[in-house]
């Protein structure tokens, strides 16, 4: 992450339908895990997750996650997950 980048504690409103496709994702994984980001225009919709080159690594509720998505018939393609390396 950029120095100096810190989360901040501010609320999106997610519409009602990725919502519940959120919601429903979660209930068919039986966990409340979701990737770092979720990202939609009309009805394309994205996951991702970013993950530190050789240091961080998918958790169990992510795992489960990915295969709830995939369940509701979210396509592979739109399960995105991406490592980083710092010091290039």
């Amino acid at each position: 992450m950029p120095h100096g980048w810190t989360l901040k504690s501010e609320h999106i409103s997610i519409p009602e339908d990725k919502k519940a496709l959120l919601e429903k994702i979660q209930k068919t994984a039986g966990t409340k895990a979701c990737f770092d980001v979720f990202v939609w225009h009309a009805d394309e919709i994205f996951f991702f997750e970013a993950k530190a080159d050789g240091k961080d690594h998918l958790t169990q509720a992510q795992l489960r996650f990915i295969e709830g998505a995939l369940m509701c018939g979210i396509p592979r393609e739109a399960l995105i997950i991406v490592e980083w390396k710092t010091g290039l």
